[in-house]
């Protein structure tokens, strides 16, 4: 086996002898398929009809069932580190002593974080939050090298069994640091996420033909970096998409678009042909990675292009509009040659024509044209397109989520009915099923607006003018007055204080977004200058401590290192922005009273925080 071909789909492995053989048969459309038994599933219990219906079931059975299994205590390695995947449908691990490829570790990473993100008790989410965290430490500490890469493989213990420095690899540490950071603000992720791309750009970029080389650790012209596979290229565009709107830096967009163009012009969508899986270093057709002239496709892949593209393109601030008919085709070709009458989808097909093994179900393909849809759906106001979303949808939750428990079915033979595995194993982590229901959820509640004209990201407002209601020149002001004077002054975005549990200035921000200006809430997330009745009776456990008393007293300075203190600014917040909402909000540092430093006062200066929960965040 090539070092090219060991992990031809990034995005899942095809796992070898999932089902049992039996014949091949392949699906005519709109003859009927034998299906052995497709009950209801249990995990979608839908109250109404509709998009919100669905989204409402999905959330819940990712809340009550699949988070709650990947994120067991069973699945830390207790031992060495790290985390478990291969376990039973109890999560009881059946091989602990297996290699812990990195991706692996990496899902189980972005499956914990979306439980931080959503868990509702604090026990909950402290346990999980230090599952996370031995396992951040696992992976930096034995898959990151000293010369910069992350290698592909480990054993149990941490020692490397697998060295090389494949390219998906890396793009899928950007795309998981990303997530990381932008859900949970972990900022170790965003110092490893601008690290990495980094590395990427300096060893795996093909400067001559655009795009990347399989392998960052191999010359341009070694054997293994012969081919592009569509792997690869559709990962580093979603690692880019989601690294661009937290660190906007030219040299990002700049990949980021080079990706679209390319896999816009190398990718057939209006010719009958489905994606190939591999392409040349030009981004031409090409033979597989064992020489074959007939190429497969992967349905699952040609899904993920679809969603990925319009993540990509929201991230750079293109409209979906430029692309429309190729996305559109994209997604008409998985419906036409991917997608079975009732909604089973196959794994792989010809480059022309509908897929091989109508009996070959797995959870990763099922997944993925799941999102696909409900992205589609909602862009277009199509109903037909919500109609195969309901229909793939149910498929499958009935055929590979027949209980409670959490851990999908890995796939089923249809006609037997015998199933693959429980649980998990090396590359079913978790990832697919979670950000499918994520993702899903997201798409149906969102306002349906067909092929939307984007509007270019920005880091930061061009030109800012800070707005303190408080001040008596605003007194009696009316929003349009104020927003006209701003303009007036070439000022494209307001900086709006907010101290109290009201937006100041009401209708402010709804004569900001008619006139195009942006307005950015400003907020003290120490407390100071806020009125105390805000903070309630736990106040006073927040307090900093400083390194002396200060004779500032009147000063108010809260620590926002305590879990519950965070929660009350969560809530504070979300009641802010439901009253009207912000295009941003701007967290002033932390400031104190003026005072002379250590070289004048020696240990009379005044520094801060060295209150006991500040002095263990800090160790940790």
């Amino acid at each position: 086996m090539t070092r090219l071909s060991r992990y031809v789909c990034s995005a899942c492995i095809v796992l070898a002898s999932l089902v049992s053989t039996g014949c091949r048969t392949v699906q005519q459309r709109g003859e009927p398929i034998p299906i052995a038994g497709l009950p209801e599933s249990p995990c979608l219990q839908l109250e109404g009809t509709g998009p919100e219906a669905f989204a409402t079931a999905l959330r819940q059975h990712l809340e009550r069932d699949v988070l709650p299994f990947w994120t067991a205590p069973g699945v830390v390695d207790t031992r060495h580190g790290g985390f478990l995947t291969w376990l039973d449908a109890s999560g009881k691990a059946v091989d602990p002593d297996a290699v812990k490829p990195l991706i692996a570790q990496l899902r189980l990473l972005f499956v914990h974080a979306v439980a931080i993100e959503r868990a509702k008790d604090p026990v909950a989410r402290a346990r999980i939050r230090e599952q996370y965290d031995q396992g951040f430490e696992f992976v930096r500490a034995h898959y990151l090298t000293p010369a910069g890469g992350w290698v592909a493989e480990t054993t149990r213990d941490g020692t490397v069994s697998n060295a090389g420095k494949q390219t998906v690899v890396q793009a899928y540490v950007v795309y998981t640091m990303a997530e990381l950071w932008g859900r949970i603000s972990d900022s170790r992720a965003r110092d490893l996420a601008l690290q990495t791309i980094a590395w990427m750009d300096t060893h795996a970029h093909d400067d001559a033909h655009g795009g990347y080389l399989e392998y960052g650790d191999l010359p341009a012209d070694d054997p293994a970096n012969q081919l592009k596979s569509m792997g690869t290229q559709l990962h580093a565009m979603l690692a880019l998409a989601r690294l661009f709107p937290l660190a906007p830096r030219a040299s990002h967009r700049q990949r980021l678009n080079e990706l679209i163009d390319h896999l816009v012009a190398a990718l057939p969508a209006d010719s009958g042909r489905n994606p190939a899986l591999y392409m040349t270093h030009d981004w031409l057709p090409a033979r597989s990675a064992e020489g074959t002239d007939g190429q497969q496709t992967l349905y699952g892949h040609t899904a993920e292009t679809v969603w990925y593209t319009l993540d990509a393109l929201q991230a750079a601030g293109r409209s979906p509009r430029d692309l429309q008919p190729w996305i559109t085709a994209l997604a008409e070709g998985v419906l036409r040659d991917g997608v079975m009458e009732d909604g089973g989808v196959y794994v792989w097909g010809p480059e022309r024509g509908a897929g091989d093994d109508a009996d070959d179900i797995r959870w990763w393909p099922q997944t993925e044209v799941m999102i696909m849809l409900a992205r589609m759906g909602r862009l277009t106001g199509d109903p037909r397109v919500m109609q195969w979303f309901e229909r793939v949808t149910r498929f499958t939750l009935g055929h590979l989520a027949p209980d409670r428990s959490g851990a999908w079915l890995g796939g089923i033979h249809r006609r037997t009915g015998q199933p693959s595995p429980r649980g998990g194993w090396a590359w079913k982590s978790g990832l697919h099923v979670v950000r499918a229901l994520v993702e899903c959820e997201r798409a149906l509640t969102t306002p349906i607006k067909p092929w939307p004209r984007a509007r270019p990201p920005r880091a930061r407002p061009r030109r800012a003018g800070q707005l303190e209601p408080g001040f008596t020149y605003y007194h009696g002001r009316s929003p349009e007055s104020i927003v006209a004077e701003f303009q007036a002054n070439g000022l494209d975005c307001i900086h709006l204080i907010c101290l109290t549990d009201r937006m100041p200035l009401p209708g402010l921000a709804r004569e900001c977004r008619r006139r195009g200006v942006e307005i950015w809430g400003t907020f003290f997330p120490t407390g100071i200058y806020m009125p105390q009745a805000l903070f309630g009776a736990d106040a006073p456990s927040w307090r900093m401590q400083f390194t002396r008393d200060s004779s500032f007293d009147a000063y108010r300075f809260y620590s926002y290192i305590y879990p519950d203190y965070q929660d009350r600014w969560r809530r504070h917040l979300t009641a802010l922005y439901d009253q009207e909402p912000l295009d941003g909000m701007l967290f002033y540092e932390v400031h104190y009273p003026p005072q002379a430093g250590p070289i004048q006062h020696g240990p009379k200066a005044l520094f801060s925080d060295i209150s006991p929960a500040f002095r263990k965040a800090f160790a940790r």
